[in-house]
């Protein structure tokens, strides 16, 4: 149910932003955590880890309530001809597809670290966690963002030579390397007196030590996706399939390169 939800808030967050509308879906999605958030502090100690699921799915729905809710205000009415067209057609499916391809590769990392990790005793697993959660929030701010930026702007005007790239590569690495850059500096000062802070009941000293030590040693996982990104949007711009599935995989391989 929490994934059906947020497959339809991510369809209406796409529709509304077509229609210019970016504020809405920021806060739903804001919403929607926070009602998780809600949740999973009045649901009772008794239900046990049955909570989360359950905080997900009030989250998600509330999300996706919002969001159609106002697709639906401002007359959207999806025809199932035109949503069921784009299933026969050769390269929207392929698209996708290969757009499908990072996120796996992301989870697929995330799975056989967390594998690596439980070998290493109790509570490591949660540690990576906590890790490896802020550091995909820093590559959502910088990489995801700032592909999201250029992707219109390479797919208007690039000349189809490789050389033109240069100047997109600089101002993708620049941008991500003004935020990357300090948020590892601020981690590596005080991180640990932080987490001491937020999470000092749960966690130990030695605990927040290594939290910290596998969130910097992640920044080069950070720093590989954002050099990616011009390239893989590149090959998507002309169509080169075989160039977008290498470009993936090199990237899926320097994650789990960096990550060991």
């Amino acid at each position: 149910i929490a994934v059906a939800g947020q497959f339809l808030g991510a369809l209406s967050a796409a529709v509304l932003g077509v229609r210019g509308e970016f504020g809405l879906p920021a806060f739903a999605y804001v919403l929607g955590a926070s009602g998780s958030l809600v949740c999973l502090l009045v649901i009772p100690a008794s239900v046990g880890v049955l909570g989360l699921p359950v905080g997900l799915v009030v989250g998600s729905l509330v999300m996706g309530t919002v969001m159609v809710t106002r697709l639906l205000g401002l007359g959207y009415r999806p025809h199932p001809a035109t949503v069921l067209k784009g299933v026969v057609e050769v390269r929207a499916v392929t698209l996708l597809l290969l757009a499908s391809v990072t996120p796996a590769a992301w989870q697929m990392n995330y799975l056989i670290s967390l594998g690596y990790a439980a070998r290493l005793g109790a509570g490591s697993v949660s540690l990576y966690t906590y890790a490896f959660s802020a550091a995909a929030v820093v590559t959502g701010v910088t990489a995801s963002a700032g592909s999201l930026v250029l992707a219109g702007e390479i797919s208007r005007r690039w000349d189809r030579h490789a050389e033109s790239l240069e100047l997109y590569s600089r101002t993708m690495v620049r941008a991500g390397l003004m935020i990357t850059l300090p948020v590892l500096a601020c981690v590596a000062w005080t991180g640990v007196e932080v987490i001491e802070l937020l999470l000092g009941r749960s966690l130990s000293r030695l605990d927040a030590d290594t939290i910290v030590v596998t969130f910097l040693a992640l920044g080069g996982m950070m720093l590989a996706t954002m050099a990616v990104q011009v390239p893989l949007i590149a090959a998507f711009t002309v169509a080169r399939y075989g160039r977008i599935a290498i470009l993936l995989l090199l990237t899926c391989g320097l994650h789990l390169g960096i990550t060991a």
